[in-house]
């Protein structure tokens, strides 16, 4: 279905009744907040031409292990940058102010739900912010990262610093993944939001949820699926400030 006043007044009705919600950020509620989707075909020819090399062969842990200088710069210009939460991140913020958020789920790195004003974030392929000497766990800011000469070296051991994300083709670390079954697996309502990312990562997280109020919220049209209770065809930004009123 889209987004009606109907469908906006039972997803009102789940949030009121609920107490732990658990709400999942896919790749739609970056874009909407101004960041760019480096997965998208348009961004992947505008890398090839501007590097000589695509985005999987630059952001990955191969390029920072072997072409450090050019990982960074390939960071520094596509990964690192400061955006303006959309609304559907403050509406998550105003729904842990009351008490109703478990946990928020998210693979972006750029920490956009905590600038927000959410505090229960899970961030599952980890945080630009956190970067560590691999060798003496040295910690370093992101603005060192950003001023240094090409790539980041520790001041101690003279390694290059790295990034505290998860790269392409890296696992999730499994106190990570944890965290995030035992939030689902404890949650009376799973939020969807945006989520356009490949569907295998969500289900190997849904198939945790015990519940019966699965609700998804994305631009584009999806498949039927039994699981889920409500489907609203719209912008989270659009969707659930009004939700929440």
């Amino acid at each position: 279905m889209g987004k009606s006043n109907e469908s906006i007044q039972q997803l009102s009705r789940i949030i009121r009744d609920a107490n732990s919600i658990v709400a999942i950020c896919g790749a739609d509620m970056v874009s909407a907040s101004g960041y760019t989707d480096l997965e998208s075909d348009d961004v992947f020819y505008d890398i090839e031409m501007k590097y000589g090399a695509s985005t999987p062969e630059l952001y990955s842990s191969r390029c920072y292990n072997t072409r450090p200088e050019q990982f960074f710069e390939f960071y520094r210009n596509e990964v690192i940058c400061e955006k303006e939460p959309s609304a559907g991140y403050y509406a998550l913020a105003e729904l842990e102010r009351r008490g109703k958020i478990r946990s928020i789920i998210t693979k972006d790195v750029h920490g956009i739900p905590q600038k927000a004003g959410s505090h229960r974030v899970l961030e599952y392929h980890g945080n630009i912010y956190h970067n560590e000497c691999p060798k003496c766990k040295r910690q370093y800011s992101i603005d060192y990262v950003k001023q240094a000469d090409k790539v980041p070296r520790c001041e101690q051991c003279n390694s290059v610093v790295r990034p505290k994300i998860v790269l392409p083709g890296e696992m999730v670390p499994n106190h990570v993944m944890t965290e995030v079954v035992n939030a689902i697996s404890q949650a009376d309502v799973v939020l969807l939001l945006g989520v356009t990312d490949p569907f295998y990562e969500i289900e190997k997280m849904i198939q945790y949820y015990n519940g019966d109020k699965l609700v998804y919220i994305r631009e584009t049209i999806m498949e039927p699926d039994d699981r889920v209770n409500i489907f609203i065809n719209d912008k989270v930004c659009n969707v659930l400030p009004e939700a929440i009123i």
